[in-house]
């Protein structure tokens, strides 16, 4: 597995808690005078902001629930803030999502193409095996999901709900920025292992290795159930082992299907 990468953190804006009857726009609008002043500590610990309050509610609740299920008035009520200063800071619940997308958006898709570069420097100058492949790109997920903490959980169960929301949202981009380029550069390593195949049957096998992906993130937990409890979705370690000669299966029965009827 990669090594462990610490979350970047955002910008903090020093929260003072709102009066009584005072209203909500005017208090957000005064905390936004500590832009750029040291974090408040109290006791030794280091307080959040009001904004990053909303982000890590949002992010906890939009992986919990799903964008759909999940509302602007759930999210202030998690963060204990007014309801006021979740459109204060974000507007709507669509800005708000791109923006916790967005908050570890380039450390993620960082770690992930930093792990694609190891494996394409290891096995220089000659392709990678698809085993090396699959697993390379696991990788760096189960760390996350083991390793990284809850906010990096709740992070990669959003992302995988969001692979599942119809793609053509607007607020979706920020999704598509980070795991377009990803899912197109291990289309491209997958074509180097296997030259003689069709693009199409590459891309279709990556496709299906990506749905796969996102389901065991949600960690839906049928398996669980229909298993009486012998296989537990939770159990990463055991899915990484089983789907990488799974996938690497898969990817040479869907070529080698696809060359034999090209003749």
């Amino acid at each position: 597995m990669t090594g462990k990468l610490e979350a970047g953190r955002a910008r903090v804006v020093l929260a003072k808690p709102p009066r009584k009857r005072r209203d909500s726009a005017v208090t957000a609008a005064s905390e936004t005078k500590t832009l750029g002043r040291a974090r408040k500590v109290v006791d030794g610990v280091t307080q959040k902001s009001t904004r990053d309050k909303l982000l890590d509610a949002a992010e906890e609740l939009f992986a919990e629930h799903g964008y759909d299920g999940t509302t602007l008035r759930d999210i202030a009520s998690l963060a204990q803030v007014l309801f006021g200063l979740a459109t204060y800071y974000f507007g709507t619940k669509e800005e708000l999502f791109r923006q916790v997308v967005a908050r570890r958006a380039e450390q993620h898709q960082a770690s992930m193409m930093g792990a694609l570069d190891d494996l394409l420097a290891r096995f220089a100058p000659a392709s990678p095996s698809i085993e090396a492949l699959v697993e390379a790109f696991f990788a760096p997920l189960v760390d996350k999901l083991l390793n990284q903490g809850p906010g990096w959980r709740n992070y990669l169960r959003l992302l995988a709900r969001a692979a599942n929301i119809k793609q053509e949202q607007d607020f979706l981009q920020p999704f598509q920025t980070i795991t377009d380029p990803l899912r197109v550069r291990f289309v491209d390593i997958a074509a180097g292992i296997f030259p003689t195949a069709s693009r199409e049957d590459v891309l279709w096998a990556a496709y299906f290795f990506n749905a796969a992906l996102t389901q065991f993130i949600a960690g839906e937990g049928s398996i669980d159930r229909i298993s009486g409890g012998r296989c537990r979705a939770n159990d990463l370690e055991t899915i990484g082992r089983k789907m990488v000669p799974y996938f690497a299966g898969a990817f040479r029965a869907m070529i080698g299907a696809g060359e034999a009827a090209r003749g």
